[in-house]
């Protein structure tokens, strides 16, 4: 009897926990790069829809780059379109690999994830539908090497 309430115990706490854990992203989405090259005038769009500009996020863009990649660093236009027609542009650097030539990303074999915070705790200004606008600002015509881009919108304060 008393090892079954213990258990009874350690399931109720195991779902407890499990109920606890809050998924913080907001969206998540990713696009794959032309295996033969990511041209210098292709750009990859991703859109949102903020419903609560009240609510303070992270902006996080992703990478998956091949082990090949000839650079260590990566530099990104980001276009922002506001829902009123507005558009902002900031110029990214990625650094992926150390100077040493280690790279930084996760993963095993010859690919490599990485994510970079962006901006953090910042808020949309207004609800509506946003677009983001990412392409490539080396100097190669066509960059070999990347896989994937993406962007992923978090709330704030999901580590805490």
């Amino acid at each position: 009897m008393k090892v079954r309430f213990i258990g009874l115990i350690f399931i109720f706490v195991q779902v407890l926990l499990l109920c606890s854990c809050e998924d913080s992203t907001l969206t998540e989405q990713t696009a794959s790069v032309d295996p033969l090259g990511w041209k210098i005038n292709d750009t990859i769009g991703f859109s949102y829809e903020v419903k609560d500009s009240l609510v303070p996020v992270d902006f996080l863009v992703t990478t998956r780059n091949e082990s090949n990649y000839p650079y260590s660093n990566m530099f990104l236009f980001l276009d922002t379109r506001f829902p009123d027609g507005r558009m902002i542009r900031d110029t990214v650097e990625l650094t992926l690999a150390s100077a040493e030539g280690k790279w930084l990303g996760e993963g095993f074999g010859s690919i490599k994830f990485s994510s970079f915070l962006l901006k953090h705790n910042v808020l949309f200004p207004m609800n509506g539908t946003y677009r983001f606008i990412v392409g490539h600002g080396m100097r190669d015509e066509a960059l070999k090497g990347i896989h994937d881009i993406g962007i992923k919108i978090q709330k704030a304060n999901a580590g805490k």
